[in-house]
């Protein structure tokens, strides 16, 4: 003899409302679990269906044995992603290095700059944002699911770390390129890494700085 844990359910759609639990978390807006027992509600005040629950909303037994009904459903900490970040996709990228190649290529038809065949002449810098405000919270998800996020308007609200690298694999990048009103630097030694600096405040690249510094590399 078996039976299934839990009231007897009230919902004859509730394998629909999972199926709405588990789309909405796989395109970055999982549900918490009060955000599910509102919209049970929402549906009972719309339809006038019998129920046990007080006002029409589940509570957290009720939540409890959903989750037991539907085992494929887990509760899960989200990642925060901004809308910025969740639109690329690998076609986009591709399709930016084809097009900055061609640009490139474009603006250097006598083969002058170099710069695809020097290494030293490319850089690269990558953003690193630690958010202030807001929190990742508990949603319920797919069983097994690697990573869920949470779509937000915006996740500019951090403190943001610049790193840049350069494709010859030269360790110093000159503190002449960034210009500092405050001059405030903080010089920090790592162990894969010869020198680290840090500002403050406002960074500010200067092109003729850079220009002059390629000239004087490739004497």
């Amino acid at each position: 003899m078996t039976c299934t844990l839990g009231a007897p359910t009230v919902l004859t759609i509730e394998n629909q409302l999972a199926e709405w639990v588990i789309k909405m978390a796989k395109i970055g807006y999982g549900r918490t679990r009060q955000e599910l027992t509102l919209t049970v509600k929402h549906i009972l005040d719309q339809t006038d269906r019998p129920n046990p629950f007080r006002n029409n909303l589940p509570g957290r037994h009720w939540v409890e044995g959903f989750l037991q009904r539907h085992k494929n459903i887990s509760r899960r900490t989200t990642e925060v992603l901004g809308r910025e970040r969740a639109s690329i996709t690998s076609a986009k990228l591709d399709r930016w290095f084809d097009e900055f190649e061609a640009y490139i290529k474009g603006v250097d038809t006598e083969g002058d700059l170099g710069i695809l065949a020097n290494p030293m002449r490319i850089f690269n810098a990558d953003e690193s944002g630690f958010a202030l405000v807001g929190k990742s919270e508990n949603v319920l998800a797919l069983k097994g699911s690697k990573v869920v996020y949470n779509l937000t308007t915006s996740d500019k609200s951090q403190i943001t770390r610049l790193a840049c690298c350069n494709a010859e694999h030269y360790d110093e990048i000159p503190e002449d390129w960034i210009g500092c009103p405050c001059g405030r630097w903080l010089h920090k030694g790592c162990s894969d890494i010869s020198d680290v600096h840090e500002l403050t405040d406002e960074e500010i690249a200067v092109l003729d700085w850079y220009c002059e510094w390629c000239a004087a590399r490739e004497e």
